[in-house]
């Protein structure tokens, strides 16, 4: 059972007790005996009992934070408990004649069956004598109160009268029986409440009917009938109370998916915001539905690029749960948390690892086998493209330190690959000028964003997924955006953000348009940071991992570049070095590199090249002129 359960079964508990208070104190003179009080007494401490066992539970496996600790529920109960207590102990007390006072050190207490018997009316005696105990009641009730067998006729009653109470006896034996039969704490099923409550129902129709009959024969004037009449009376109305209280808990729990309309999400942006909605506050904020329903609803409700996001997570509690990021708990998955992707590939390797994340998905299915068809983008390796640094790192360790034992035949096979492809590409790589920049989301959290300084763009943009990181208020924009080639994209509203350096305490605010894709990521290919570029070293730049190929969530455009600009730039010793701009976000590196060699290399074995150069060669014949062979 998992603490949404039990905190609903405590709560129903808690009302059941605060309707027991009220009944109790709207009980008339009839209704209290002392077997009634007893049977009641039973029947709190077995309330309590179970609502301390779901107490220990809550305590051991819910958070501190829990609505159920921070409402200090068992306190409130526990006065409940006490005030009830406190009326039925009172009660029997002055039941059996007995002073409140404490006994004096000393003084010899009689015994409560003692007490009891010397303060039983005649009338209880002789059916205590004569009483023929039946089996226990429901699981509730450790303690049936004994009943007699038959009922005195009523002096000068009739015949008619004395054939009814004969009836009426045997209706409170067959109703005791159904009562016997109950165990309602055993009861798992909604068809088992169902059931009882068919059977109790049908055995009071007839006891009730037969008790107005007996009303109309001046039944009324025996005591001891009317007494058992409304013992058993109540016995219905509180065991029915338990069986609906107990069947709809049944039935929270097993948690069926509201039946309702929400529409299928195809990944398109125009259908994002009512979909979430619907599926936040009808699925995702109902307490009474799993965690893997939840998911299992979530992937029959999604299509197209959004589907194939989700498609590899097996139903169960702890992925629907991955869908929200493991480390800053909010609404996108790992690999697009700021913080991880801001991880070295050596922290990033280290946090799945701690996660006992799938190092191709980043989820985690229980060490069973990943179903995602996804490789890593630049090796087509078994791991996502995010761990790729890491792992090369870590094959590249590995091979620079072999196993002396191992022969020089097993060094080659295992040094074997299966495919090849190899270019060369003489472009040079132009640096642009990227910056890191603290931005402020809409709960005051700020999150680290690249920002691509572009002196020439008029506008400021965003991308679609850095501004649902964010969660600002969006403004509506009319307008459409116009790149190289007058290229049109399509603009999703406006939001005001503001950053903040991240060496410094300058800040500003600028208005950025949302668009669902920027830029391509820069640089064009992760490279090693250049040892030769002295101007470089020793100042804060404002990208410190600009070597490394990462997307870009902003574009700032000439209006923020104006305002961060400051006056030092620093030059290289040779042309192919880029220029250091000095800004308040830090020193931006603008400018060409040499030419770089854009390969992806996978070597074959050696000895099958060998053979195919060897199979596929063609021998040219070179035909010589009668002047050469002189």
């Amino acid at each position: 059972m998992d603490t949404d359960s039990m905190f609903i079964n405590q709560t129903e508990l808690y009302e059941t007790l605060t309707k027991f208070l009220t009944n109790i104190k709207k009980d008339g003179s009839e209704r209290r005996t002392i077997d009634n009080y007893k049977r009641k007494a039973d029947m709190l401490e077995v309330y309590w009992r179970e609502y301390q066992e779901n107490h220990r539970k809550m305590c051991e496996f819910a958070e501190l934070d829990h609505v159920y600790f921070k409402k200090g529920c068992f306190d409130t109960v526990e006065e409940v408990y006490s005030n009830i207590k406190e009326i039925i102990d009172k009660t029997i007390k002055q039941l059996l004649g007995v002073s409140p006072r404490r006994p004096e050190a000393g003084e010899a207490q009689p015994s409560p069956d003692i007490r009891t018997k010397q303060q039983l009316s005649v009338s209880q005696r002789r059916l205590e004598a004569g009483a023929t105990q039946p089996q226990p009641g429901p699981a509730f009730v450790n303690d049936v109160t004994p009943q007699r067998d038959d009922f005195l006729p009523s002096a000068g009653g009739s015949s008619k009268l004395d054939e009814l109470m004969k009836k009426q006896n045997l209706n409170f034996k067959a109703f005791l029986r159904t009562v016997s039969k109950t165990q309602v704490d055993k009861f798992e099923n909604q068809w088992q409440f169902e059931n009882a409550l068919r059977s109790l129902d049908s055995r009071w129709r007839e006891i009730d009917k037969l008790h107005w009959e007996i009303e109309g024969e001046n039944g009324s004037e025996d005591i001891n009938y009317q007494e058992q009449f409304c013992e058993h009376e109540e016995t219905y109305i509180e065991l029915t109370e338990t069986i609906n209280t107990k069947m709809w808990s049944v039935k929270h729990r097993e948690r069926s998916a509201p039946q309702m309309d929400i529409p299928v999400f195809h990944g398109t942006y125009d259908h994002w915001v009512s979909f979430k909605d619907l599926f936040s506050e009808a699925i995702d904020k109902n307490p009474s539905i799993s965690n893997a329903q939840k998911i299992q609803f979530l992937k029959s409700k999604v299509a197209g690029e959004a589907e194939r996001l989700i498609h590899h997570l097996q139903i169960s509690s702890d992925n629907y749960k991955s869908i929200t990021c493991a480390l800053c708990n909010t609404e996108h998955a790992l690999w697009r948390c700021p913080t991880f992707l801001e991880m070295t590939p050596l922290q990033k390797s280290k946090k799945i690892e701690q996660l006992n994340f799938c190092q191709n998905c980043l989820c985690n299915h229980f060490k069973k086998p990943c179903i995602s068809v996804k490789r890593c983008r630049k090796c087509l390796g078994k791991h996502n493209t995010l761990l790729h640094d890491a792992l090369v790192d870590q094959s590249t360790t590995t091979s620079a330190k072999p196993n002396a034992k191992q022969t020089n035949s097993e060094a080659t096979k295992e040094n074997t690959f299966r495919s090849s492809h190899v270019s060369w590409d003489d472009r040079s790589e132009i640096l642009l000028a990227t910056a890191v920049v603290k931005v402020t989301g809409s709960d005051g959290t700020q999150h680290t964003m690249r920002a691509l300084v572009d002196q020439g763009s008029q506008l400021s943009l965003i991308n679609e997924n850095a501004a649902q990181i964010l969660g600002l208020k969006r403004a509506h924009f009319k307008g459409q955006i116009y790149g190289a080639g007058e290229k049109e994209n399509s603009s999703k509203g406006m939001i005001e953000i503001a950053l903040q350096s991240t060496h410094s305490k300058f800040s500003f605010a600028t208005n950025v348009i949302i668009i669902n894709n920027l830029i391509k990521r820069l640089p064009n290919n992760t490279f090693t940071k250049p040892s030769s570029w002295d101007h470089i070293q020793g100042i804060n730049l404002a990208d410190q991992k600009f070597n490394v190929s990462r997307p870009v969530d902003l574009l700032l455009g000439a209006d923020v570049y104006s305002k961060i600009m400051l006056g030092g730039i620093l030059r290289g010793d040779k042309d192919e070095q880029p220029i250091a701009q000095q800004t308040q976000l830090g020193w931006l590196l603008v400018g060409s590199m040499k030419p770089y060699y854009h390969c992806n290399v996978v070597l074959n074995n050696t000895e099958e090249l060998l053979k195919f150069w060897e199979n596929e060669d063609i021998n040219q014949k070179i035909e010589m002129s009668n002047d050469d062979h002189e």
